[in-house]
């Protein structure tokens, strides 16, 4: 009976993709509870979150069809930047009706 030693052969990069994404997708929920919580005339919360979701979505994905990971994360960092694209969004429409 062989036993793989995991700490020779490696984490690999679909896995450290997902642990990434994981992290990433808790820190824009609580961005999006954050921002929900301070400006309750919010239109753009949920569409925030749902287009970061998918961002992370495709991340992964493409890290797990063989694409090296580098360009999984660079492209996960569009999420947050979506969001802060929205609620700016947000922020200048309240800012006109003040």
């Amino acid at each position: 009976m062989k036993r793989g030693n995991t700490a020779l052969e490696g984490i690999s990069q679909p896995y450290a993709m997902a642990m990434i994404m994981l992290q990433l997708g808790a820190f824009l929920l609580t961005l999006t509870t954050l921002q929900a919580l301070m400006c309750r005339k919010s239109s753009h919360n949920m569409l925030g979150l749902l287009l970061s979701f998918a961002i992370l979505a495709v991340s992964y994905f493409i890290v797990s069809q063989g694409v090296p990971i580098t360009y999984g994360i660079w492209l996960s960092v569009l999420a947050p930047i979506t969001m802060i694209r929205l609620f700016n969004v947000d922020n200048k429409s309240w800012m006109a009706t003040d």
